[in-house]
């Protein structure tokens, strides 16, 4: 079976100061450890010549929380209330599993709509 994956390319990535690099290697091996349904996989990283580090990750078909919002709202949908407080309860389990590994704790620095997959599924309900 073929694993589609995503690569996650920093901005500036081949400038990062040798600290950042190994911040984000140890924040790599914690997170390859997680393995929970509402958060993506981590696979690994590698080292690109041209971009520096790189994330390999789980590739999510759907779309992001930001796209279902703007898609609702562009169609005059308001978005049932269950639906959003399993959202929010998805995403708040997620993120209470990264909390979870102790004795260093993976901090997710950009927990905005735009960084919130949704499954394909989850879409289709829209």
């Amino acid at each position: 079976m073929d694993t589609q994956v995503a690569f996650k390319i920093f901005r500036a990535g081949r400038n990062l100061a040798s600290p950042v690099r190994e911040k984000i290697k140890g924040e790599v091996e914690l997170g390859m450890k997680v393995h929970h349904p509402n958060l993506v996989r981590l696979f690994g990283m590698l080292n690109h010549n041209q971009h520096g580090p790189v994330l390999v990750l789980e590739l999510c078909p759907g779309g992001s929380l930001r796209q279902a919002f703007d898609w609702a709202h562009s169609g005059g949908i308001t978005l049932p209330w269950s639906m959003r407080a399993k959202w929010l309860m998805e995403i708040a389990s997620g993120m209470a599993q990264m909390q979870a590994l102790l004795p260093t704790r993976i901090i997710h620095r950009e927990l905005k709509a735009v960084n919130v997959l949704l499954s394909e599924t989850d879409l289709a309900r829209l």
